[in-house]
């Protein structure tokens, strides 16, 4: 397994200033987008796989009150703030930890009690995995027959910034950050076994919620 702490430590000097810093609209706009295409109903179990401080599983269960909601991510100040944000919310179905998703021991639903979630999402957080496809495999097997999982990236086609970003993680910075094609993402989630996997959102905007240029898709499919 790859060495993560360099992404948690990165992570966690953000943490306390993730939602409000420059670009904290941005992640927000993200947010809302996907809340505004998610139907649950209560009793619904939400994962999020890289929740950060937990801003769009509080943002879900403010739209679908009665949702239970769970979130891991890899940075232990980003967990902290997280609790410490659902708790200042009243938000008690809400629960959160710290863990890597690419660990292959660590199981996602016993953050539900062996349930299996209806609904599992991974919102700019696949770019920083080594190993992505096996990231879809595992969401595959632990979401609910019938369940949905939404994945949002930077998409990479027709943006040169993307492109640059992509060639400097690759060959300077020499990391595993790798940040892929809408059609790469859709064949990852058809490879894993998803069903019915489509790009819900193609999001390209110029001076967008405080960036400069935005290139990210939305892409879901179901596990039948």
């Amino acid at each position: 397994m790859s060495d993560k702490r360099p992404i948690a430590r990165e992570f966690d000097a953000k943490a306390a200033v993730y939602e409000t810093n420059r670009l904290a609209d941005w992640y927000k706009g993200h947010a809302e987008r996907i809340v505004d295409r998610l139907a649950l109903q209560p009793g619904a179990l939400v994962l999020d796989v890289g929740c950060g401080t937990g801003y769009l599983l509080r943002a879900i269960v403010r739209r679908f009150p009665g949702v239970d909601g769970a979130g891991v991510d890899l940075a232990p100040a980003m967990i902290e703030e997280a609790r410490n944000k659902a708790a200042s919310e009243g938000m008690a179905s809400l629960r959160f930890e710290c863990a890597d998703w690419e660990d292959r021991n660590f199981d996602g639903t016993r953050l539900f009690e062996g349930r299996s979630p209806s609904c599992i999402l991974c919102v700019n957080a696949l770019h920083y995995f080594a190993a992505p496809q096996a990231a879809f495999d595992k969401m595959w097997r632990i979401l609910a027959p019938g369940g949905r999982a939404w994945v949002l990236e930077r998409a990479r086609e027709g943006s040169i910034l993307t492109a640059v970003w992509a060639y400097l993680h690759h060959y300077l910075i020499r990391d595993h950050v790798r940040f892929y094609k809408t059609g790469d993402l859709l064949d990852m989630m058809r490879q894993a076994g998803f069903e019915q996997a489509r790009t819900e959102i193609s999001l390209r905007r110029i001076l967008w919620r405080g960036k400069a240029y935005t290139s990210v898709a939305l892409i879901s499919g179901v596990r039948v």
